[in-house]
């Protein structure tokens, strides 16, 4: 039973190690930077920020889905 815990212990430890590490690369080459326009830079210059030009299939642009329950 005891191996039991260590073992998630030692799971949880290395995850969090990794956690940290993939942080640390990722900061190094540059991937954390401008981090505020990665929301913009899916508009091109022909649809505006903030209008939905796109719709699901079979709705007009702009509209909401109804959700059925």
């Amino acid at each position: 039973m005891s191996y039991t815990y260590l073992f998630i212990a030692g799971a949880i430890a290395a995850a969090s190690v990794f956690a940290i590490l993939a942080f640390y690369w990722a900061a190094k080459h540059g991937h954390l930077q401008n981090v505020e326009i990665g929301a913009k830079i899916i508009f091109d210059d022909e649809e505006p920020i903030g209008k939905p030009t796109d719709a699901f299939p079979g709705n007009q642009p702009g509209t909401l889905t109804k959700v059925r329950r």
